[in-house]
């Protein structure tokens, strides 16, 4: 069986201008360069995603629209509504429904959900990326997980590990 690897991201420093719904915050300009450069460590990386599963808020959207910038191609992407301020339950059970084929998948979803979704992934690891995580899951901050599945309906926090914890202040600091 070989493993899939999971990346969890929230989307990027969105903006609050006056009169706009919450739901359609687009991103400030400091989240459209820090997308970019998430984008940009995905492919010097080696981990284009083959699928994207995204909440459809703006401000997610668009973080999935300039991280594509930093990408050699864009990946294939779904729009999903229930990902919006999603639990974590409601994130990892649409997880489970995500298409065998991706060996890569990208979330693009929301805090307070991803962060306790990425928490119960983890499990009771340790060591400097754990530790940053559970401090804080800060906006355009991505979690990478090697999980041990074959399929994604059998994703489970007993069966992944988190491998990192890129921010856009690490990348920025040269770490």
């Amino acid at each position: 069986m070989k493993a899939k690897t999971l990346l969890l991201m929230r989307h990027a420093k969105s903006g609050y201008p006056e009169d706009v719904g919450d739901f359609d915050r687009p991103l400030s300009p400091r989240g459209r360069r820090s997308a970019v450069q998430i984008g940009e460590y995905l492919a010097e990386h080696k981990l284009r995603p083959d699928r994207v599963l995204c909440s459809a808020a703006k401000r997610a959207q668009q973080t999935f629209d300039y991280l594509c910038d930093g990408l050699e191609s864009i990946p294939t992407a779904v729009l999903e509504p229930k990902l919006y301020l999603a639990s974590a339950r409601t994130t990892l059970d649409y997880l489970h429904t995500a298409p065998n084929d991706a060996a890569i998948l990208l979330v693009v979803g929301h805090n307070p959900g991803l962060q306790t979704l990425a928490l119960e992934l983890a499990g009771r690891g340790s060591g400097d990326n754990h530790r940053r995580l559970a401090a804080k899951f800060p906006t355009a901050g991505v979690a990478m997980f090697e999980c041990d599945i074959g399929e994604w309906d059998e994703l489970a926090p007993a069966r992944c590990t988190l491998l990192r914890f890129i921010t856009p202040r690490q990348l920025l600091a040269g770490a």
